[in-house]
């Protein structure tokens, strides 16, 4: 996030558009919030592992919806990073991959 605000701090005055003044907020406002949730989602997982393991029917639908918050979390900062923390982009792109790849081998793997 340090990234993100220094890099609003120079693009937002030097764009002109008013409406863009709130959009650090709406992050700054919204990030604790994203990030608890992928935390508690990340709990969950973890307490699911072994069901998962073991195959029981409802722990796969349970672990695809609950890789889906981390998801959203990544596409709702992917915004703000990739505009103005143009720096943390490398460090952005490697957590996205990291967040994805558990998804889709939950998403596709044949139970």
């Amino acid at each position: 996030m340090d990234a993100v605000l220094k890099g609003a701090a120079i693009k937002i005055p030097a764009s002109g558009n008013p409406l863009l003044r709130t959009a650090p907020q709406i992050v700054i406002t919204f990030f604790p919030f994203w990030t608890g949730l992928s935390m508690a989602a990340g709990i969950a997982l973890m307490l699911i592992a072994l069901p998962i393991y073991k195959g029981e029917r409802w722990a796969r639908p349970m672990a695809i919806g609950l890789l889906v918050i981390p998801s959203i979390t990544g596409a709702y900062l992917s915004g703000p990073v990739m505009f103005f923390g143009q720096s943390a982009v490398r460090n952005f792109v490697a957590v996205m991959i990291i967040g994805l790849v558990p998804y889709f081998l939950v998403l596709l793997w044949r139970a």
